[in-house]
């Protein structure tokens, strides 16, 4: 199955992204931060990861390098 994790401080952004995802047949995970996103990422070690850059704390970049 295909599956994405979706990284964003934005909820409403989440939301919309995970059901146009899921609508198309995706298995959508999102966190809403950098640090949530990384933990996400290592436990369900998704085939795609969306991610925003600009988020406070832990930013895109920084997940990116994780």
């Amino acid at each position: 199955m295909k599956t994405v994790l979706i990284i964003d401080d934005d909820a409403d952004c989440r939301r919309v992204l995970a059901a146009v995802l899921s609508h198309e047949g995706w298995q959508v995970f999102h966190a809403a931060n950098g640090d949530e996103g990384i933990e996400m990422a290592r436990l369900h070690r998704p085939s795609v990861v969306l991610c925003d850059l600009l988020m406070p704390r832990v930013n895109g970049f920084k997940v990116c390098q994780e």
